[in-house]
């Protein structure tokens, strides 16, 4: 359904209605059949499994974290201020892409952007998982404790036992709205704009098309919608909304970009190009090697960033941008240190590469950018661990 009528939350109504009204009355129909024509009751427990389907359906298909703030737009303010980029992967393996400190030559435009940036080789996300991970990268603390009420990010530090709203601290785009800057934001599934949206001139958020639902498409709708199709149209999405904004306001923007890939479901072929529907499919049925596709996936990850690195460098503005590339977490189920991420960040107008072995992470990026937008240069110590 998502497919064809897009978020829910931008669903016809009468889809909607319709919907909830199967939901409500299919259970309540059974029960009343039922007695009526006196069924045994190993027939009214069929029949109540089957209208229970579509109750199910909209519970756990439709409704999770689709009301969001899924988009904002607000007036664009002039200013000639450094373009920064903030390039989020998601699931951005250091150790599929490395090899001997050296990204491998595969991947051609991971290793063309680090021969001119410096690379941080023991770079390490504050946590395994994305929402943990992102809530601290968002902030530069290091929190206790990271939970949600419904959409709404609360927060503990270390040294408190106060919880607070995640907004009620400085984060990455209240720093650079501060600043002057426009903040250009694309994600996807988490609830950026719940949280951080008085700060984003522009930003949109993606569902997330989750394993579950990707089940849910292949049993539903397999050739029609097959799992992966809304990870495709996510993926598109955000590389034409970025390449546009590069296109048409390329300065005094802070862009952050929050990638679905190389996350699965895995919608690249060897190639690297998107998967077509038969594709998708075959590969539900078939189930092959996660190592293989995985790296599949790193190539059309490759691409992509290829495509932004060609879109910075027509715009005439890729030499004096400062543009960080990393990810939230390794990729799980190899025995990797799943805090290990790559981190390659190009200063302004920076021509050769440079290794960093110090230990650094990506809670302190926040003061890393904030130090290059008062002081106009990046002090990499910044970087290195602290108990913030």
């Amino acid at each position: 359904m998502r497919s064809i009528f897009g978020p829910v939350s931008k669903w016809p109504t009468a889809v909607l209605i319709n919907w909830s009204l199967i939901t409500l009355l299919y259970p309540a129909v059974a029960i009343f059949l039922a007695l009526k024509i006196s069924l045994p009751r190993y027939l009214l427990k069929i029949g109540l499994q089957i209208c229970i389907v579509p109750s199910l359906l909209f519970i756990f298909y439709a409704l999770p974290s689709e009301f969001a703030v899924l988009e904002v737009e607000k007036p664009i303010r002039k200013g000639s201020r450094t373009p920064i980029h903030l390039i989020l992967f998601d699931m951005l393996s250091y150790d599929f892409i490395f090899k001997n400190h050296r990204i491998k030559p595969v991947y051609n435009n991971f290793k063309a952007f680090s021969n001119e940036a410096d690379i941080y080789l023991n770079a390490f996300s504050p946590s395994g998982t994305t929402g943990q991970s992102v809530a601290r990268l968002s902030t530069g603390i290091d929190f206790e404790n990271v939970g949600r009420n419904l959409n709404r990010w609360s927060v503990r530090k270390k040294v408190s036992v106060e919880r607070k709203e995640i907004s009620s601290y400085e984060t990455l785009f209240s720093m650079a709205n501060k600043s002057g800057y426009n903040v250009f934001l694309r994600a996807f599934a988490l609830p950026y704009l719940d949280n951080f949206g008085v700060n984003i001139q522009s930003g949109k958020v993606h569902p997330f098309d989750t394993l579950w639902r990707v089940g849910m498409h292949s049993l539903i709708w397999p050739f029609v919608s097959p799992g992966g199709i809304q990870h495709q149209k996510t993926t598109i999405e955000i590389i034409n909304d970025y390449v546009t904004r590069i296109r048409t306001i390329p300065r005094n923007t802070f862009f952050y970009t929050h990638w679905n890939i190389p996350h699965d479901p895995f919608i690249f072929g060897a190639d690297g190009q998107m998967l077509n529907r038969i594709e998708l499919t075959k590969n539900l049925i078939t189930q092959p090697d996660r190592r293989l596709k995985y790296q599949h996936q790193l190539i059309g990850t490759d691409r992509i960033l290829g495509q932004l690195i060609e879109a910075l460098k027509n715009s005439g503005t890729y030499d004096e941008s400062l543009i960080i590339v990393t990810s939230d977490h390794n990729i799980e189920g190899y025995g990797f240190n799943m805090k290990h991420i790559p981190l390659l960040i190009k200063r302004p107008y920076q021509k050769r590469s440079k290794i960093l072995e110090s230990e650094v992470t990506t809670y302190n990026l926040l003061n890393f950018i904030k130090y290059f937008i008062k002081e106009g240069e990046c002090k990499n110590t910044i970087l290195e661990y602290s108990d913030r």
